[in-house]
């Protein structure tokens, strides 16, 4: 990301209230990477937030959510992200971040300047 002089941020918690205070905090982002874990399948307000802000994103898991039990089938992203990456490990970060490289050169946006 250096080389293309783009900053990033990265940030985790277990709290849904923590996760909607940040993306608040950072809604002139020009791109979100998002691993919603075990909120995919029940968190209305997670989704509110991401919709609220209005940053493109991807929705990414670590495992093929596809494959587990039923339940884990449902997303509350999927519909309104550009594109989901599942079931590639720890690749599907280093996949999604040079996605949203080429989307914010394609855009030709910096960071608040949307």
């Amino acid at each position: 990301l250096h080389e293309h002089k783009i900053e990033c941020e990265t940030f985790q918690s277990n709290s849904e209230g923590e996760l909607i205070d940040w993306l608040h905090q950072h809604k002139n982002a020009d791109f979100l990477l998002l691993n919603p874990g075990a909120l995919t399948h029940t968190s209305i307000g997670l989704r509110d937030a991401v919709l609220g802000i209005e940053i493109p994103f991807l929705e990414i898991h670590l495992s093929n959510v596809h494959q587990r039990e039923e339940f884990r089938h449902h997303s509350f992203f999927s519909d309104i992200a550009v594109g989901s990456l599942v079931g590639l490990g720890v690749k599907g970060y280093l996949l999604a971040a040079q996605f949203a490289v080429d989307f914010i050169e394609q855009k030709g946006t910096s960071a608040g300047n949307r």
